[in-house]
């Protein structure tokens, strides 16, 4: 009982985190776009992945028992990572902002992860 207790209070702040991480994107995708080191960027993209991350975070903190929302995340997260990955070559990229960014990431995946999967059992 202590366990799943948890397990929804880490789901809780990772809704909260998806709605901040979605106002950022979708009102200030330039300034994502330069905290992470990225340029040219299509900004309509980076708006998009804020609308997603605010619609997860929504879903989480209204459906607090479901997991559903929480492996919403998981993919959204291999598209955030699959989007990094196919700058990382770019000459127009700060290399070590996007190597922090994508550390980022894998870290929050890694929550998203294990929370999904203890919310689904």
């Amino acid at each position: 009982m202590a366990e799943q207790y948890n397990i929804r209070h880490l789901a809780g702040f990772l809704g909260l985190f998806s709605i901040g991480l979605g106002l950022a994107e979708a009102a200030a995708p330039g300034a994502v776009e330069r905290l992470v080191g990225l340029s040219d960027l299509k900004r309509s993209l980076v708006r998009v992945y804020g609308l997603r991350e605010l619609a997860a975070g929504i879903g989480i903190l209204s459906r607090p028992r479901s997991p559903g929302w929480l492996w919403g995340r998981v993919a959204g997260d291999v598209v955030d990572l699959a989007s990094l990955g196919s700058v990382v070559n770019s000459e127009k990229i700060d290399k070590k902002k996007i190597t922090m960014a994508v550390m980022a990431v894998l870290g929050i995946t890694a929550l998203d992860i294990y929370s999904a999967y203890r919310m689904s059992r």
